[in-house]
C-alpha cells in the first residue's frame, strides 16, 4: 500500500497520492482468506485500487523500505517527498537508509519483490517517487499537529532489529534519535499550551464571592 492521506477534519480524509494497489492478506503465507477477498472487493468499489495477496509479509517489508526512505527525512526537513529526490545530498541519505533496511530484512529472513537494494532503488526513483512527489510525510503532519509519530515502526524498528541481529544501521539510528527529539519537543509544547488554555479558562478568584 503506497497511498497518501491527509485528515482535513474529523470524518473527511483526502487521498493525496497513490503509487500502488492496497494489498490485503493473511498472516499465514500462501493463503488468501475469503474475508480478505471480500474486503479487497469492497475497497475497490469505494474507488481505491486493492488486491488480496498470498504473502502480506513481503508487502509489509516493501512498505517498510518505502516509508523509511522518505518519511523521517521529509519530516525533519519539512519538505514533500519530491524535494528529497531532487537533491543529490538527500538521495545519498535515502540510499543508505534503503541499504540498511534491506540488510535488516534479509538478516531477519524476510523477503521483498526485489533481489537487492539496488534493484529497489531503480523502482523507487523511476516509478514510486514520481507518483507521490507532492505528498507531505505523515510523520511531518504528526509533528505539526503535536502528535506522536510512527518512528518506532519505521527507522526505529530497523535500528532496533539491527541492534538485535548485529546489523549496523547508523543512518536509521541517527534519524530515529532526531525524530524522537523533535517528537519530545512538540509533545512538551502541546502540554504547555494545554495547561495555559486550562488556566485561562478557569475561574478567576478576583471577582468570586461566596456566602
Amino acid at each position: 500500500m503506497i497511498t497518501g492521506f491527509e485528515i482535513q477534519r474529523p470524518g473527511l480524509v483526502r487521498i493525496t497520492a497513490t503509487a500502488d494497489d492496497i494489498h490485503i492478506g493473511s498472516v499465514r503465507p500462501g493463503h488468501i482468506p475469503e474475508s480478505a477477498a471480500h474486503l479487497a472487493e469492497a475497497i475497490n468499489h469505494a474507488g481505491l485500487p486493492c488486491i488480496a495477496v498470498e504473502d502480506i509479509h513481503r508487502d509489509l517489508f516493501a512498505k517498510l523500505l518505502y516509508n523509511c526512505a522518505l518519511n523521517p527525512l521529509g519530516a525533519l526537513l519539512g519538505v514533500h517527498y519530491g524535494a528529497l529526490g531532487d537533491h543529490g545530498e538527500t538521495r545519498r541519505v535515502m540510499d543508505r537508509i534503503m541499504d540498511e533496511t534491506f540488510d535488516v530484512i534479509e538478516t531477519m529472513g524476510g523477503s521483498t519483490p526485489w533481489p537487492d537494494a539496488e534493484a529497489y532503488r531503480r523502482v523507487f526513483y523511476d516509478h514510486l517517487l514520481p507518483l507521490t512527489r507532492n505528498h507531505r510525510p505523515s510523520m511531518l503532519q504528526d509533528l505539526e499537529n503535536g502528535k506522536r509519530t510512527e518512528v518506532d515502526a519505521l527507522v526505529g524498528y530497523v535500528a532496533e532489529q539491527g541492534q538485535r541481529l548485529g546489523v549496523e544501521t547508523p543512518t536509521c539510528d541517527t534519524l530515529a534519535a532526531l525524530i524522537r527529539f523533535r517528537e519530545s519537543q512538540v509533545l512538551a509544547d502541546r502540554e504547555v499550551q494545554g495547561l495555559s488554555r486550562a488556566k485561562q479558562s478557569g475561574p478567576s478568584s478576583a471577582g468570586d464571592s461566596f456566602s
